[in-house]
């Protein structure tokens, strides 16, 4: 009897000094886990604000391009001339291509020294008098033709009713065949509007700094999306989705709890969540 009392004893009394280490030990844990998210997170909110300045950085620098492009006496003439060539003798004139031959090759030097799909020349009644690939869209009107709904056209229109600088959303560009992003600029002549310079931007050098993984581990990614209405586009592939650009969407007004429809919301924060693919993150 004696030893079974000094059996349970001895188990009460190592379980009342274990409770206090367990408790500690517990405590501690939380403690450390909860300092290991906290480091965890601030890592990611540095990491995605230096995306976010990279991305802005990036389109301020082609916003430049554009702008010092169309201040250049030589573009504003080179437009001039092939603007007056086209209307008053159509391309197939002899005016037109001496024109063009006058100009080509500077043009022609521009778009590839900046690394642009295209370059285009455009004049103030919105007709493409120039480009340096002649795609469908050359010689069409912007304001009448059949592109007049697209990005191009949007952003012409805006650099010549508020003449100044701006760029476009990336987006699916029919005579290309390819998402598309457009620049565009106004060219002025002693003063007046002679038309607009623009360029065409390609997907692949916002896809190489999307493409960066540095600071975000082994399964951490950075997504890049367009807001078109209540849906929004995927402009880049993902890390876990190399085919989502411009085939992935998300219903913004939908799915609002998304980190992406927050962002597109203009909300910045931080946290557990569930991404696009349904997965905790």
């Amino acid at each position: 009897m004696r030893s079974h009392i000094w059996t349970r004893l001895l188990a009460w009394f190592l379980l009342v000094s274990l409770l206090p280490t367990v408790s500690v030990a517990y405590v501690a844990y939380r403690f450390a886990a909860a300092e290991l998210r906290d480091t965890i997170t601030d890592s990611l909110v540095a990491t995605a604000n230096d995306r976010a300045r990279n991305i802005e950085a990036f389109f301020q620098e082609r916003e430049r391009d554009v702008t010092v492009l169309a201040l250049d006496p030589t573009v504003g003439e080179g437009l001039a001339q092939l603007h007056a060539a086209f209307e008053g003798h159509g391309v197939e004139s002899d005016a037109y291509q001496e024109a063009d031959d006058q100009y080509r090759d500077f043009l022609t030097h521009l778009a590839e020294t900046y690394g642009y799909h295209d370059l285009f020349l455009i004049g103030p009644d919105g007709t493409v008098v120039f480009t340096v690939i002649h795609e469908a869209d050359f010689g069409t009107n912007l304001h009448t033709g059949p592109y007049r709904e697209t990005q191009l056209a949007h952003v012409f229109e805006n650099a010549c009713t508020l003449l100044e600088t701006g760029v476009s959303d990336f987006e699916m560009y029919e005579p290309s065949g390819v998402p598309a992003a457009f620049l565009a600029a106004p060219v002025l002549r002693d003063g007046k509007l002679g038309g607009a310079i623009a360029l065409q931007l390609g997907t692949s050098r916002i896809h190489a700094l999307v493409a960066d993984h540095t600071g975000l581990g082994e399964t951490g990614e950075t997504v890049l999306a367009a807001k078109q209405g209540a849906i929004a586009t995927f402009i880049a592939p993902t890390r876990h989705d190399p085919n989502a650009a411009f085939s992935r969407t998300v219903e913004t007004d939908v799915e609002v709890d998304l980190p992406l429809s927050q962002a597109l919301l203009g909300h910045r924060g931080s946290g557990i969540s569930t991404d696009y693919r349904d997965q905790e993150v």
